[in-house]
């Protein structure tokens, strides 16, 4: 029995709204940024031998997590795409080309097929 593909595609669609959603409002480039400057004003205060705040720290870590968390979806968003593509062409085939079985050659009395040289 065969799913029907407008029910795959809204499927799809909705794990894709989630991992958008899941994403936030700022971009990979923009968190990492952040994290950039937050890790070099950390440094900055310890060359100075001046105390690190625990929030500043504590931000830093968020930021970890976010940095991520946000390559994470990005990595799936990314697979998700490749296997769409693989989808669509094997769907945009005609069904004859899809399920054809190798193509058999006959050479002088013998027969060469997949594998056979």
């Amino acid at each position: 029995m065969e799913e029907d593909p407008h029910a795959s595609i809204d499927g799809l669609r909705k794990i894709i709204i989630f991992l958008e959603s899941k994403q936030g409002s700022d971009g990979y480039y923009v968190v990492n940024a952040q994290l950039n400057e937050v890790s070099r004003a950390i440094s900055k205060l310890e060359a100075a031998n001046v105390p690190v705040p625990e929030s500043l720290r504590k931000l830093k870590l968020d930021l970890v997590a976010e940095v991520s968390a946000k390559a994470d979806i990005q990595e799936a968003l990314g697979m998700l795409s490749s296997c769409l593509d693989a989808w669509l062409r094997v769907v945009g085939q005609e069904p004859e080309k899809r399920h054809k079985k190798p193509r058999r050659i006959r050479r002088r009395g013998t027969t060469v097929g997949e594998g056979d040289a």
